[in-house]
């Protein structure tokens, strides 16, 4: 896992490069005032430091959050777990 610093230093740094970020399924979404949650899965190529593992294939849980003035909405966690091959 790794800390959110760490994530967009590497984004920032070209050190992790997706290449291909795809949702393969619909996305289902569920909002409840404030909170939205979303799933689905998706099709990733990446490559981190110049390694490339392969085209992943993930189910993915993200939770967005807004204040109570309407403000934009914002990721607070993200999880992406991948899926082992057929």
């Amino acid at each position: 896992m790794w800390s959110k610093e760490h994530y967009l230093g590497g984004i920032a740094s070209g050190d992790i490069n997706y290449r291909r970020f795809e949702a393969v399924s619909g996305i289902d979404v569920m909002v409840d005032g404030s909170l939205a949650v979303l799933r689905y899965r998706s099709l990733i190529d990446i490559a981190v430091q110049g390694q490339t593992p392969g085209l992943l294939e993930c189910w993915h849980l993200d939770c967005y959050r807004r204040d109570r003035h309407g403000g934009p909405w914002r990721v607070r966690w993200s999880q992406a777990t991948a899926i082992d091959g057929p």
